[in-house]
């Protein structure tokens, strides 16, 4: 069997791994609206794993398919061993309450059942306000069925597992997939931590100021054939092509020894001694000491 040139390239897969900065600008987020929940509806609840997709060990009840369903058209899937409002409501109620309630007791009046429905609603929108992303960025299908390939390294999506303990203790998973991600990443920075745009940048002139700085005077070159150089002695007189009137170039040395970039010009001379040289006019200033 011939197959036509091109019909078996598969298409390259993204590659995209969160760092730890971004999951933890992220899992901030996270704890503080599960925080916000918690606090509201009297319930112990935490954040016992998130990072990942590829990262997470989900516990026996979240890694079948079946476990998992969309919340509502947020593009975030949740995942518990029951639907969702039935997780919510022995959190609330415990076990036999809720037993009862699926079986229809009329011991069980809506009271109860409104409640479930209005703290999952509630969890559900705290899971979906981390995630949020503006109506103008929703330019991405919705999965119709749970992305179970996205649970792979390197897929971009993010998952988490989260714990609620009331009543009954009950877990929650989170799966937040790449095209989520890519949009709804934190932009602003985390509390406590400044801003880049609001540090100002000390010029480098200023921030090197006070560093010492290797400085060459370079009379002037010369040209020797190699049988002058080996018949040198102590005591020949070299003839250098510099005019006395015409003066020296000081440049910034260059770290293999060699002279860089002129800063001023100056004449030979002495002081109290000591050889020294004084300056008689600046050089064009180096880009790279003025920026």
């Amino acid at each position: 069997m011939t197959a036509a040139r091109g019909s078996m390239t598969a298409v390259p897969r993204e590659l995209i791994w969160w760092r730890e900065a971004d999951l933890a600008q992220w899992r901030e987020l996270l704890e503080r609206a599960m925080t916000a929940f918690a606090v509201a509806w009297d319930l112990d609840v935490a954040v016992s794993a998130f990072g990942n997709a590829g990262d997470i060990v989900l516990p026996p009840v979240l890694r079948s398919e079946l476990a998992w369903a969309p919340l509502e058209t947020s593009g975030l899937w949740v995942g518990c061993a029951d639907a969702p409002v039935l997780s919510v409501r022995r959190a609330l109620f415990g076990h036999e309450e809720t037993e009862a309630w699926q079986h229809g007791d009329e011991r069980d009046g809506t009271l109860t059942t409104d409640v479930a429905n209005e703290a999952w609603r509630a969890l559900g929108g705290a899971l979906a306000g981390v995630f949020l992303v503006p109506e103008d960025d929703r330019n991405f299908p919705v999965a119709v069925t749970y992305p179970v390939a996205q649970r792979k390294p390197w897929s971009g999506a993010l998952m988490a597992v989260i714990s609620v303990r009331g009543s009954m203790s009950v877990q929650f998973g989170l799966h937040v997939p790449p095209e989520l991600t890519r949009v709804s990443a934190p932009k602003s920075p985390r509390p406590g931590l400044p801003s880049r745009a609001r540090i100002a940048l000390t010029p480098v002139a200023a921030a090197l100021g006070s560093q010492p700085i290797a400085l060459v005077v370079t009379l002037a070159d010369i040209e020797l054939d190699l049988g002058a150089l080996l018949a040198m002695q102590t005591g020949d007189v070299v003839t250098i092509p510099h005019s006395l009137q015409q003066p020296m170039t000081l440049a910034v040395r260059h770290a293999n020894g060699g002279a860089g970039e002129p800063v001023a010009h100056a004449f030979l001379g002495a002081v109290h001694g000591t050889k020294a040289i004084e300056l008689v006019g600046l050089a064009d200033r180096p880009s790279t000491l003025t920026h």
